[in-house]
């Protein structure tokens, strides 16, 4: 378990600069039987200028719908057909009362010596609860994993408690990894997703990351799927920047967590994912050939 300040900054907002907010966060863990954890976490805001805010008015640049006209017309979660998945996250910010951003129940199992498994139920973002089931093949001394991912997913309502709203959908994915231990390209990890998102759009995500001695990782990635750009709006197809920082590289005590962001210079509807904690590459590879033989020196010293 652990108390700890949050800090949430927004950084590419055109309309209002540097946005921010500051509060406490409890966290807990508990392993209930090997594989059985059960997770949680409760926020209380303290003070920031990112203030609840409905999504943007398509073809008024830089004027928002009211948080009370959005809640109060159901009809403005579509446009063009496209259900605002992401585009309305500005709602889930500016609450004065705590919030809970996640609370999942997740059962980890390894099938045979090469495949792994995973289920996770409960509220498993700030914006999405439901059931996520996950499968991995990744034998130990190969560079090579391939995984598969299903969700079933209700919207979670703005206050970030127990309640829900009336959108639900399906996504899954097939996964392809791929590790590049030796030669220039050495760090580098590749990964092709193909499924379908939380839209109800198909389509593809390729992503590159590079990792270095020290545990820091940076990733680009691009998606495109089947709506249309006028559907998916400006910028036509969803793209980013990631960043993962070790939190033993900060604090010098060990540990497995880490400080994670993903950079969009635009927040859209298409080739949107939901965000579940644990999944099982990320968890699996720290025992993997490469990563422990690029773990040597540290063991030793």
């Amino acid at each position: 378990w652990s108390l700890s300040p949050y800090l949430e900054l927004g950084v590419f907002d055109a309309q209002d600069g540097l946005t921010y907010e500051v509060g406490g966060q409890a966290r807990a863990s508990y392993e209930i039987s090997p594989g059985l954890i059960l997770t949680g976490a409760l926020r209380q805001r303290v003070f920031g200028n990112i203030d609840q805010r409905g999504p943007g008015i398509r073809g008024n640049r830089g004027e928002y719908y009211t948080p009370e006209e959005y809640e109060a017309r159901p009809e403005l979660e579509t446009v063009d057909g496209v259900p605002r998945v992401r585009s309305d996250t500005r709602m889930y910010t500016g609450n004065s009362s705590p919030v809970i951003p996640e609370l999942t129940l997740a059962y980890y199992a390894k099938a045979t010596p090469n495949i792994y498994t995973r289920v996770t139920a409960g509220l498993l973002e700030r914006a999405y609860g439901g059931v996520s089931a996950e499968v991995l093949w990744k034998p130990a001394d190969s560079n090579l994993g391939i995984g598969a991912e299903v969700n079933r997913v209700r919207k979670r309502d703005f206050d970030q408690l127990f309640s829900f709203r009336d959108y639900e959908v399906t996504t899954g994915r097939v996964s392809v990894y791929y590790e590049v231990t030796q030669g220039f390209a050495k760090g580098f990890t590749a990964q092709l997703d193909l499924g379908k998102y939380l839209a109800g759009d198909k389509g593809a995500t390729v992503s590159v990351t590079r990792e270095f001695a020290n545990g820091w990782r940076i990733g680009a990635f691009a998606t495109k799927t089947d709506l249309s750009a006028e559907q998916f709006g400006e910028g036509s197809f969803d793209k980013g920047i990631s960043l993962s920082i070790p939190i033993t590289w900060a604090t010098g005590q060990p540990t497995r967590d880490r400080a994670s962001t993903t950079l969009r210079s635009l927040s859209r509807d298409g080739g949107a994912r939901v965000d579940v904690s644990g999944r099982l590459y990320d968890r699996v590879r720290d025992a993997q050939d490469a990563k422990l033989y690029d773990g040597w020196g540290r063991f030793w010293r």
